[in-house]
């Protein structure tokens, strides 16, 4: 068992990490001064990033 631990944190790091990334904005837009400014932001810069397409 110790083995197969060992071997999972080595290739299971960067997964987790990764899942993490939508719970870390979801924590970073429910704060006041954050998401208010990301709900103003978004559609001004939603054109802008389309045009750049």
């Amino acid at each position: 068992m110790h083995g197969y631990e060992r071997g999972l944190t080595e290739y299971a790091a960067d997964p987790v990490r990764v899942s993490l990334k939508p719970l870390v904005w979801q924590r970073r837009l429910a704060r006041p001064d954050v998401g208010g400014l990301a709900r103003v932001a978004t559609p001004i810069a939603a054109p802008v990033a389309a045009a750049r397409r």
